[in-house]
């Protein structure tokens, strides 16, 4: 009979689980965590008080909406199409 506790891995479930937890920038989790609630804060904040700066919103122009809508899918495509290269 074959022993059931036979490992060949010598290190217990809590030390894997702390490596896993490094991500591939060598930042842990929770460190992860709070910089993206923070920069997720920033940004709604940037949106929400931001437009109060602009008269953007509250003059409506068919120009400048499509020009919101687009700009970020061109950058987009720009970059993408320059890293493919």
């Amino acid at each position: 009979m074959a022993k059931a506790s036979d490992n060949s891995n010598s290190s217990t479930p809590a030390q894997q689980g702390a490596q896993a937890s490094e991500s591939i920038l060598g930042e842990s989790d929770s460190t992860f965590f709070v910089k993206l609630l923070v920069i997720s804060f920033a940004g709604a904040a940037a949106v929400k008080y931001g437009s109060l700066l602009l008269d953007t919103p509250f003059q409506p122009s068919l120009a400048v909406g499509l020009s919101i809508i687009a700009a970020p899918c061109v950058a987009f495509a720009v970059y993408l199409g320059s890293r493919s290269r």
